[in-house]
């Protein structure tokens, strides 16, 4: 704890060139990651390969510069691209 970074309070403290809202699949596997659903099941759900899934889930991680999927989701959720 003493050598980590506060989460943004805000959307606006976030980069916004790096920040476009995610459409379709990708929207889609950020909304189920946020209900809690495991890779495998997403997969299973939308019909495609869990590493496909891993991967959008690191692309998104990477888009917000988030270090956890758990962060990645209140970053998504503070920015209104999930409930």
């Amino acid at each position: 704890w003493t050598t980590s970074d506060p989460l943004p309070t805000s959307p606006h403290q976030l980069a916004d060139d790096a920040l476009a809202r995610p459409t379709g699949q990708r929207l889609e596997v950020l909304r189920l990651l946020a209900a809690g659903m495991t890779d495998e099941a997403i997969a299973r759900k939308i019909g495609v390969s869990t590493r496909t899934i891993r991967r959008q889930t690191s692309e998104i991680m990477d888009q917000l510069d988030a270090g956890s999927r758990f962060q990645a989701g209140i970053l998504a959720a503070r920015l209104g691209w999930v409930d």
